[in-house]
Order: C-alpha cells, then sequence, then structure tokens
C-alpha cells in the first residue's frame, strides 16, 4: 500500500523492484526516456577524437578527464566555457562546423545499435509504453543518428538541445519530453550515462536509471534509481520481466 510518510524515489523504486503489491502491472512508470549518446550509440570517444582533432591546430588538448565534466552538455554550452579557458583564436561556429564535418564522416553510414537496445525497445512495446529520446544534440543530429541505427521508427517524440532555452544539467529537455509524451514528469524515468543528464532528470522530478560506459566509467552517478553496466540490465528495473509483465 502507499505510504504518503515515505519519500517518492523510495515508492518509485519499490515499484520497480516489485514490493508494492498492486496487482499485475506492465512497468513500474508510464513513459520511458532515453539519452543518445552514450546510451544508444557509442558516440562520446568520437565526439572527443573530433575535438581534439580541431583543437590540435592551435596546439591545444582537451583529456578524457576534463571532457567527462562536460558530458550531457551541449555543444554549444561546452564551447563557452572552453574557448576562453583554452584560449582558442575561432569563434563557436568555428569549432561546431569543422568538429560536426568530421564527425559525419565517422557516424555518417548504418551503426549498430548497443547490445540489449533492441530486446529493451522490445519488451518496452509489448508492455504498451511511451518513450522517447531526450538529448543534448540537436534534432537534426538525433534524426540521423537514430536513422543510422535503424532505431528512427522506434521513438516517435524527440527532443534535443535546439529545442530548448536551457540544455542539460536543466531539466528542460526531459519536461519537454513529459510533455509531448502526455506524462507527469514524476511517472516518468530516464536512462542516461552523464552526471549532467542524471542531474537534469532528478531537477525534472524523474527517476533515472544510470548508464556506465567506458567514457562515464569514473563519474559518479548519485541518486540513481539505479547503475547498470548494459541496457540488458535495465528491464528489471523498469519493473519488465519476460513475460512483459511484474
Amino acid at each position: 500500500m502507499w505510504d504518503a510518510a515515505r519519500p517518492h524515489g523510495e515508492h518509485l523504486a519499490a515499484e520497480a523492484a516489485g514490493w508494492l503489491d498492486w496487482g499485475v502491472t506492465v512497468c513500474a512508470f508510464d513513459a520511458v526516456i532515453f539519452d543518445l549518446d552514450g546510451v544508444l550509440l557509442d558516440s562520446e570517444p568520437i565526439y572527443l577524437g573530433a575535438t581534439n582533432a580541431v583543437l590540435a591546430r592551435e596546439g591545444r588538448y582537451l583529456s578524457p578527464e576534463e571532457n567527462a565534466a562536460y558530458i550531457g552538455w551541449r555543444y554549444t554550452d561546452m564551447l563557452a566555457e572552453i574557448i576562453p579557458r583554452l584560449g582558442l583564436a575561432h569563434s563557436p561556429d568555428y569549432y561546431r562546423a569543422e568538429t560536426r564535418r568530421l564527425i559525419v564522416d565517422a557516424l555518417s553510414g548504418p551503426l549498430e545499435p548497443p547490445l540489449g537496445a533492441v530486446a529493451l525497445l522490445d519488451r518496452i512495446d509489448a508492455a504498451g509504453v511511451p518513450r522517447s529520446v531526450g538529448s543534448s544534440s540537436t534534432r537534426s543530429w538525433i534524426e540521423m543518428i537514430l536513422t543510422n541505427l535503424g532505431l528512427r521508427d522506434r521513438f516517435p517524440i524527440l527532443v534535443g538541445g535546439d529545442d530548448v532555452a536551457h540544455g542539460k544539467p536543466a531539466p528542460d529537455i526531459f519536461l519537454r519530453c513529459a510533455e509531448l509524451l502526455g506524462v507527469a514528469p514524476g511517472r516518468c524515468v530516464v536512462i542516461e550515462d552523464s552526471l549532467n543528464g542524471v542531474l537534469a532528470a532528478q531537477r525534472a522530478g524523474m527517476a533515472a536509471i544510470g548508464l556506465r560506459t567506458a567514457a562515464t566509467a569514473t563519474l559518479t552517478l548519485d541518486g540513481c534509481l539505479a547503475v547498470v553496466d548494459s541496457l540488458d540490465a535495465c528491464a528489471a528495473h523498469l519493473g519488465l520481466t519476460e513475460e512483459g509483465v511484474t
């Protein structure tokens, strides 16, 4: 039974683990929001490599440790910080265009979805739970990547960093997802790989499942419902079973 004295997050965790006896349910949440980079595509090494290829023209370098603080940010927000800090000579538009050209070359062909992604989406579909992508990348970039992954038709709703006033760790992207999904923020769960994304989910009043990748292995993802090493492991924390019910 619902206990008003318990924090909201504890109720969500209890539901996901099947601790609340509310009868048969297909999912502990009413909507699932996926981040893109690091969740549906292991893109962070490619992005950092492209950034450093452009910075190298000016004898500059961004270490993986320095870059970790910006994972989940919009690239424009990241540039606003690193241009003055590194003493770079050009405008944000220059770095954005040059890195984008290199990244497009790397990601323009067919891409392989990460292990477990298609199976997890199938189970979410079977449960009848709506989903979206909420990413700091631009909407056009999200469209291209999902198309190349063969997953575009699995996500009817997309929200990019250029669709909102403030990028992660502000909650704007995820709140817009909830609005378009027609689901209260507190009934949404976000699958995220970055601290900034987890913070954005928390600030939106949503639960978060942290997904560890090689690029984010050293980050502390505090406050998550769970932290997992693969998309395969997410299903149990969504309250899904092999039969699609809890």
